[in-house]
């Protein structure tokens, strides 16, 4: 299939919101997992869709910052290494664009606007954080469960 492959090679873009507030903080690239700190993600693309989801899941769409926009994997490693979450984020990328399946058509867009909702996430997550007691949130791997639960309240 065309976009498929297209996806496979769409560069994932992100900005110094995202990363901050996710990579540098919860992401390790292409690390051990055995790793013991709080870093939670062992890759970048892990703490991507994390953010991603949170940002769909409360609506929260940021348009990258052009200056500090910058690259380090393809949306292929995410289909790669999880296609159900690769696909679950292409899913929520349709749906909320209000384009439909003609979004299909255009995967460099489709790969765009997860990235936005990404930042919307990042935005969250540092909202979260600066709350007063759940400033060290998502230290440890009980949070990640934890903001699941605050969720379904």
């Amino acid at each position: 299939m065309a976009i498929l492959h297209e996806l496979d090679s769409t560069a994932v873009y992100y900005d110094k919101v995202w990363k901050t507030a996710v990579r540098d903080k919860f992401c390790r690239k292409l690390e051990d997992i055995e790793k013991k700190d709080n870093l939670f993600f062992s890759q970048y693309w892990q703490g991507f869709a994390w953010a991603a989801i949170i940002g769909f899941l409360n609506n929260r769409r940021i348009p990258l910052e052009s200056k500090s926009k910058e690259s380090s994997f393809k949306y292929g490693v995410i289909m790669r290494q999880s296609s159900i979450i690769a696909d679950a984020l292409l899913l929520m990328a349709i749906a909320k664009s209000g384009m439909g399946d003609e979004l299909l058509e255009k995967p460099t867009e489709l790969v765009a606007i997860i990235s936005e909702y990404a930042t919307g996430g990042a935005i969250i997550i540092n909202e979260i954080r600066d709350t007063p007691e759940k400033e060290i949130m998502f230290n440890y791997p009980d949070d990640y469960l934890s903001e699941i639960e605050d969720r379904l309240k």
